[in-house]
């Protein structure tokens, strides 16, 4: 995730732009604990989810039925949706979304943030970065610190030519392909452990 910052860094220009003119900001769900299930069906991505990689982890997800996918579309998570936490103590937190975590919904206390138009998942990632550093520090709130949307989504972003899409395209297929690989390997780390130990 580092070659897209430094690549977004070097190739981006200043704008009059705002985030709100690239993406959608997408509040999370509160589902409820009784429709947890032992099934692995449909997954929920939660806030703990997140991991220092900046990508989500199955561990200790909660799962719904199937049958709540419907009802449910709005909080969807399609592939290189980016992900913030807007509140608590891992305020700024940010997660992308990869294939080997869909189908799932967004819980509470995170944003989701997708792309308007043909430009890559990848460089709203890196204007949500954008933004979430310059914002930390206005955090409100008494009892737990949280982001206001309009704020957010009404700062101004650098912008990069549609000419440099292609590499953020190609980079974003490779971080989905690793994060694939990766849980690959995981779940044959743990067939082997349970086998032995």
């Amino acid at each position: 995730m580092k070659l897209n910052t430094l690549l977004f860094q070097q190739l981006s220009v200043d704008s009059d732009y705002t985030l709100s003119n690239f993406t959608d900001c997408q509040n999370g769900f509160a589902f409820k604990s009784s429709e947890y299930i032992t099934n692995n069906e449909l997954l929920i991505l939660r806030t703990l989810n997140m991991t220092s990689d900046h990508l989500f982890s199955k561990n200790g997800v909660k799962y719904i039925s199937k049958v709540y996918k419907e009802k449910y579309q709005k909080f969807e998570f399609k592939k290189f949706d980016t992900t913030l936490v807007m509140v608590g103590a891992s305020i700024g937190k940010m997660a992308l979304i990869t294939t080997n975590v869909i189908p799932s919904l967004q819980n509470q206390n995170m944003w989701r943030f997708r792309s308007k138009s043909k430009m890559p998942g990848l460089l709203i990632y890196d204007m949500v970065q954008y933004v979430n550093d310059r914002v930390r520090s206005s955090a409100t709130g008494s009892a737990r610190s949280f982001y206001r949307k309009k704020m957010f989504l009404n700062s101004k972003v650098p912008v990069i030519s549609e000419k440099y899409y292609d590499v953020f395209l190609a980079i974003q297929e490779k971080i989905n392909n690793i994060a694939n690989e990766n849980e690959t390997l995981s779940n044959l780390k743990n067939v082997l452990l349970s086998k032995y130990f």
